[in-house]
């Protein structure tokens, strides 16, 4: 997972992925912890979290909908 600033936000992007398998997760709700900002993967388990100011919490607890 990795951040891209820009001028105030970022954009969040990562992969969620089985830590015991490798294999991707597809369909999971990301969210950034303690806020109401989230969305879920793509088929590939890819996500994007547009718009995060500068400055918050990265974290991104995920889960099975």
């Amino acid at each position: 997972m990795y951040a891209q600033e820009g001028k105030s936000a970022q954009t969040i992007r990562g992969i969620a992925a089985d830590t015991a398998s490798g294999h991707s997760m597809p369909f999971v709700s990301v969210a950034l912890q303690n806020t109401t900002t989230g969305t879920f993967t793509a088929e590939d388990g890819t996500f994007a979290i547009n718009d995060v100011p500068i400055g918050k919490s990265t974290s991104t607890p995920f889960s099975r909908v």
